[in-house]
């Protein structure tokens, strides 16, 4: 069994665990393995190819860590035989690697002279191991190793992912005031769990640079793109397919008022123009999720009146559910069947449910 952390947005880690325990069973069947939530993330012990897989099918985490080493760790020297002791080449096929570190109440706190240590450490372990030159793949992106100390404990980590895991593509428009992919599919699973909504129409009314839309189309399937394990030594012999949609939404549908968002937005989504505050009527079956602007980027007259006037509209269009991202000080009076707290680039909101 392999030890991984599963890096996740503060506030979202029980939903982190929820879609790991859902698909883990769904892509690997029978295969054991053991999570736990921490602040932060989740603690994962698994097989070490069941693990690295999880990169390809997890939609909330941030990143995904394999742990290499724990230990208590008080000093620079003992670091340096630490990380020189342990047997790189069984992940890395190149010598060329960086460090993430960082220091919590411990005695080591210099994180240049951690990092000079560490890399002293490595030329050390390959002049005396080199990578056979049948494995050896030069010109890779740089493999990350994190290094942690909390209380003079010592973590090291080497990570799976590469780029984070909210960058889903290449090609992503961002509006003004987007909404991180995994955010998205955190509030996605908050609000609707894993349930049928086959009769139920999913809308966006301020749909911006569509992430809302995306991710409830993609949320059971694959992330197509490469991760830092795919360059590692260890082989993965593990073909996946994408999963049903248990959602199975009867129709997902973006709006905007201004054109201009559109255009930029995948064709592939269903989108159209129109300014969600003169909606007459909906269909009882429609579930809304929506980020409006909240007065920062985007500029509003009197933000306090504007999501007054949106709650009230919503209730009297009486839709299935809706989860909408508020403002925490605007928040506290509107009743809700629950409410996620969180930060949105430096604003404290809530995403509410009712």
């Amino acid at each position: 069994m392999s030890e991984f952390f599963i890096v996740v947005p503060i506030g979202l880690e029980s939903l982190a665990l929820k879609e790991l325990e859902y698909k883990f069973s769904k892509h690997f069947l029978h295969e054991v393995y053991e999570a736990n939530v921490i602040k932060g993330g989740v603690e994962l012990n698994c097989e070490l190819k069941y693990g690295l897989k999880l990169n390809d099918i997890l939609k909330i985490p941030t990143r995904i860590l394999l742990r290499i080493k724990t230990q208590k760790c008080r000093d620079l020297p003992k670091l340096f035989n630490i990380l020189k002791k342990i047997n790189w080449k069984e992940h890395l096929r190149q010598h060329n690697v960086s460090f993430n570190i960082s220091c919590h109440q411990s005695r080591l706190i210099h994180t240049g002279r951690i990092e000079k240590t560490a890399t002293e450490a490595l030329i050390a372990y390959f002049a005396a191991n080199q990578i056979p030159q049948k494995s050896l793949k030069p010109g890779l992106e740089e493999q990350v190793i994190f290094i942690r100390f909390v209380n003079d404990d010592l973590t090291i980590s080497l990570d799976t992912t590469g780029e984070p895991l909210y960058k889903r593509s290449q090609h992503v428009y961002r509006g003004k005031a987007g909404l991180r992919e995994n955010y998205a599919s955190g509030f996605l699973l908050y609000l609707l769990d894993i349930k049928d909504y086959s009769d139920n129409i999913l809308i966006d009314p301020m749909c911006g640079s569509g992430t809302f839309l995306k991710e409830a189309s993609n949320f059971f399937n694959l992330n197509k793109r490469n991760f830092s394990y795919q360059n590692w030594s260890t082989q993965i012999d593990i073909t996946l397919d994408d999963l049903q949609d248990i959602w199975n939404f009867k129709e997902i549908i973006g709006y905007d008022k201004d054109n201009s968002v559109l255009e930029n937005i995948d064709s592939a989504l269903a989108t159209s123009k129109q300014d969600f505050l003169t909606t007459k009527t909906i269909s009882p079956r429609t579930i809304y999720i929506m980020n409006p602007p909240y007065g920062k980027r985007i500029k509003l007259d009197n933000p306090k009146l504007y999501f007054s006037k949106l709650i009230n509209h919503i209730k009297a269009l009486s839709p299935f559910s809706t989860g909408i991202i508020v403002p925490k000080e605007y928040s506290s009076k509107i009743i809700s069947k629950s409410r996620l707290n969180f930060n949105q680039n430096g604003i404290k909101v809530e995403f509410i449910t009712f």
